[in-house]
């Protein structure tokens, strides 16, 4: 947002404006969105269109010759791994701040490539 339109909503005040929020529950249409990057070992991938609290803190990934490995934040919603995981099925388990997982299996083939995006399972709305 513009700062000449957010000083009209907000209060300017030292050069902060203080902002209160809270979260609200989403519904969202389709599965939690899986967007791969990376290069070899280096895998990143993009966590998008999460449903709920919609504020991801926790993913782990599993291949068919790994076990379930935990991911690193990146930045925003890009978390990272360095790991053999070319050649496998790619399934991920997204854990949010309310505390639920959701785990999709085998969402990317074993055949998936960098720059592609895969859709999973979506959390359900209560």
């Amino acid at each position: 947002m513009p700062i000449a339109a957010f000083e009209k909503i907000a209060l300017w005040k030292a050069g902060n404006m203080p902002v209160q929020f809270r979260r609200i529950k989403c519904v969202r249409d389709g599965g939690v969105r899986y967007t791969l990057d990376g290069a070899g070992y280096f895998h990143s991938v993009l966590i998008s269109n999460v449903a709920g609290s919609g504020a991801v803190v926790a993913v782990k990934v599993k291949g068919l010759r790994t076990g379930w490995l935990p991911m690193g934040r990146n930045w925003g919603q890009n978390w990272h791994i360095n790991a053999d995981l070319k050649g496998q099925p790619l399934s991920f388990e997204v854990t949010t701040s309310d505390g639920v997982s959701l785990t999709s299996y085998n969402v990317a083939p074993k055949d998936w490539n960098f720059g592609q995006t895969f859709v999973g399972k979506q959390f359900p709305f209560r």
